[in-house]
């Protein structure tokens, strides 16, 4: 009988979980938020035909931070080291967090409260949420437009980086996410049969592996192949 009570009790908590993550992942499809709310963000509820939906705004205290680090890179007038350094004199620490115990259930400290640093600047601004589109596990990696705007406009998101993430925006229905797009740089590619070194294919006397060519550059700045 105790065996019986504790299989059904394990297995009331895996329906438990099976519809509650299943929800979560609609509302997720949808554009709503489920989790904790972002940084820079605060978490909203309100009323949707008769339902609670969750959605993010932007954090009174924190969002300034986020705004100020897209809008500096965006408009390519200050270095990484510049804006991280100006984003820390306005007081920007990272937003503290519990660490709990799992066997326990207690906290049992906390982290955070770190200033900025380049890579974390870099790591925060290709976040796609700060331009109100999600793409995560739940939403297939795919491109959602969320209930809610961002803390900066799409073009805003493009400007600030630079190419290396692209956020192509028709409609809510029409989204893809872009990556490396560079439109204005002309990427010279070298021919690999250069007819200067025709003889690469002859395998070194000594290791037996391929010979590589290039010019050396003499006193009279003229470049002479060898290999």
């Amino acid at each position: 009988a105790q065996l019986a009570e504790a299989q059904r009790a394990k297995d009331e908590v895996t329906d438990f979980l099976t519809r509650a993550i299943g929800q979560e992942v609609i509302l997720v499809r949808a554009g709503y938020k489920v989790r904790p709310p972002t940084d820079g963000f605060i978490n909203n509820k309100f009323m949707v035909c008769g339902k609670k939906r969750v959605i993010e705004v932007a954090d009174p205290e924190r969002a300034k931070y986020y705004m100020e680090m897209f809008n500096r890179r965006a408009s390519g007038a200050s270095s990484d080291d510049e804006i991280v350094e100006g984003v820390n004199a306005m007081g920007y620490r990272s937003k503290i967090q519990n660490r709990w115990d799992k066997k326990r259930g207690k906290v049992i400290g906390h982290r955070g409260g770190v200033k900025l640093t380049v890579k974390e600047l870099q790591r925060k601004i290709q976040n796609l949420i700060y331009a109100g589109i999600k793409c995560e596990r739940w939403t297939n990696y795919l491109p959602v437009k969320a209930q809610y705007d961002g803390l900066i406009s799409i073009e805003t998101f493009n400007r600030a980086n630079r190419g290396k993430i692209y956020i192509d925006y028709k409609n809510s229905t029409d989204i893809k996410i872009l990556y490396d797009q560079y439109p204005e740089k002309v990427i010279k590619r070298r021919s690999k049969y250069n007819p200067l070194f025709l003889f690469k294919f002859i395998l070194c006397p000594i290791c037996k592996k391929q010979v590589f060519g290039s010019y050396s550059t003499g006193k009279s700045a003229q470049k002479f192949p060898a290999y």
